[in-house]
């Protein structure tokens, strides 16, 4: 699941980063996560990724909100994108949907959301190489910082 993708940044960066955004969610409470329905980007008709959507999205929200928040306050520009709860499968070379893909709704998976995580990925002939750099615990309870802006 990306919060926020921030592309290559420079490795002088990655600590004030961490730092502030640390500092924005460190009042946000952990939750449990659960995987919800199948979605297709950008448009079912024409997709080039597969996902399941992620609910509760009111908390992903507001933990993607409270990272934006300390990216940008680590000087990084404010993301253009729209938030969209979910984790990615795959991607579409063709832009249409394999039969094998037509799948059912995804049996109910749970999971704790305990902590945000800075990945470094890394491209290689073989896929990507994602490494976790630094590891940000979430708060036990919830704290009225965490919802600012939604």
């Amino acid at each position: 699941m990306t919060l926020r993708f921030l592309g290559n940044i420079a490795r002088e960066a990655v600590v004030p980063l961490v730092e502030r955004v640390g500092a924005t969610v460190l009042d946000c409470e952990s939750f449990t996560g659960e995987l919800a329905r199948v979605e297709l980007f950008p448009t079912p008709r024409r997709p080039r990724i597969f996902s399941l959507a992620l609910v509760p999205e009111t908390r992903w929200r507001a933990l993607a909100q409270a990272v934006e928040r300390g990216v940008q306050a680590a000087g990084f520009p404010r993301e253009e994108r729209s938030f969209r709860a979910h984790l990615t499968l795959g991607r579409l070379r063709s832009g249409t949907l394999p039969a094998m893909l037509s799948l059912p709704e995804p049996v109910a998976v749970v999971f704790p959301v305990r902590e945000v995580v800075l990945f470094e990925s890394e491209l290689h002939r073989s896929g990507a190489r994602y490494t976790a750099c630094m590891r940000v615990p979430l708060a036990e309870t919830i704290h009225p910082n965490c919802l600012e802006g939604e």
